[in-house]
């Protein structure tokens, strides 16, 4: 997890370095929040049903 905050963090560096604004990175940043929470629901609820 903490490699993958790292990454996240050197690559939205990158954006903003590259583009010189900021609406690359916090585009960026909003769709990986997105993905993740995504991620992170789906796999809660797939435990939830396994346990029952």
């Amino acid at each position: 997890m903490h490699l993958t905050i790292l990454v996240m963090g050197f690559w939205l560096a990158f954006l903003f370095y590259f583009t010189g604004s900021l609406l690359a990175p916090v585009i960026a940043h909003a769709l990986y929040n997105t993905i993740l929470g995504w991620h992170l629901r789906k796999t809660s609820a797939n435990r939830h049903v396994q346990s029952e």
